[in-house]
């Protein structure tokens, strides 16, 4: 197989479920990449890397986003007709047996569309997979940004340790994918999509977006949490009763954003007028949807966005942008790594 990065998962029920009964703190190595620690749970298969076809990558690609396409104009459809039938049942237009049987026919046709898809796919006679594609933007875009760069398409950050962190509504279903690793000008980070739903709510949604960790480059003991004030619109933060509201000079930052400390030293040492201009500029540029956490030398970044680290444009089907499209995003990362490291006087014991 052409996607040969030697983190390759052959088990990944097992590294699921080492990783939900293991303590959170195994997630953070003490040598090396500090993120990498549930890798113990790996089952590592060295594959010589083979080069990639670009002109055949492409061509796989842009069949794997036509079925993409196809398959969600099917199930829009289907809801669309799902949602009609339920009006007309709502308003006694249609009887409940009907109803019914209606609504058992288009059940069985959602899931008959997956199902055929998902065959398609596995009958094609493709060189390259998504996970190929995916990987190799990646790495194009990456690559000369950044060292020691690890994807992981099917795993992210661990449940306990976001749980830890204790800033969200968990909810009862938890997802973590995509997971990317690097170092940035001697700063190690991590970044994942997060999904926290309640599936007993109507499928309400705590979280789904964006999930950054950078190990600060000074290192302290204590927790700060900054939440947009705007952003309890668009998610369940939560807050941690062990903490202290601060209130910081710069009133407009006060404005926009909810601190708390655990001391309020710490939070006047961690947030610098550098750091706080920034934070209020990426929060407007985010639509107000940033969450912050800073605890014991890591910090912390969500994003709830709708969206994810990285998803192919399959309407474009276009490699150049896609790599383009990733380098942009990866700025709000460098751009946070290098505002920590231009603020080196920080250093709390």
């Amino acid at each position: 197989m052409p996607y040969s990065d030697p983190y390759n998962e052959t088990n990944r029920k097992q590294r699921l479920e080492a990783e939900a009964a293991s303590d959170p703190r195994l997630f953070f190595n003490k040598k090396g990449n500090p993120f990498l620690g549930f890798m113990r749970f790996l089952r590592r298969v060295p594959v010589k890397k083979e080069p990639i076809d670009e002109k055949a990558l492409l061509s796989d690609f842009s069949s794997i986003a036509s079925d993409k396409i196809k398959e969600g104009i099917v199930v829009i459809i289907i809801t669309i007709i799902a949602g009609v039938l339920w009006v007309l049942l709502r308003f006694n237009l249609i009887s409940k047996d009907i109803m019914t049987v209606v609504g058992l026919f288009f059940m069985a046709s959602l899931i008959g569309v997956t199902y055929y898809f998902k065959r398609k796919d596995k009958k094609s006679n493709r060189k390259y997979t998504l996970d190929d594609y995916k990987n190799y933007v990646i790495e194009s875009a990456l690559s000369d940004e950044v060292e020691e760069l690890v994807y992981e398409p099917y795993f992210g950050i661990p449940q306990s340790v976001f749980e830890d962190l204790n800033v969200m509504q968990m909810g009862n279903r938890y997802s973590s994918t995509d997971l990317i690793t690097a170092k940035y000008h001697g700063v190690y980070f991590a970044q994942t999509n997060i999904k926290i739903e309640d599936c007993d709510r109507e499928n309400t949604v705590y979280f789904n977006g964006r999930w950054i960790i950078i190990d600060y480059p000074k290192k302290f003991s204590g927790k700060v949490t900054i939440f947009s004030k705007k952003s309890y619109g668009f998610c369940n933060t939560k807050k941690d009763k062990k903490l202290e509201n601060i209130e910081l000079e710069n009133t407009e930052f006060n404005k926009i954003f909810e601190t708390s400390a655990s001391d309020q030293q710490l939070a006047y040492y961690l947030l610098t007028p550098q750091l706080m201009e920034k934070l209020r500029y990426i929060n407007q540029s985010l639509n107000n949807a940033l969450i912050l956490c800073f605890k014991d030398g890591v910090l912390y970044v969500g994003i709830n966005n709708i969206g994810g680290v990285f998803a192919p444009n399959y309407e474009k089907k276009d490699l150049n942008y896609d790599i383009n499209k990733l380098r942009s995003d990866f700025m709000l990362i460098s751009s946070f790594i290098e505002i920590m490291k231009i603020d080196n006087n920080v250093y709390v014991g």
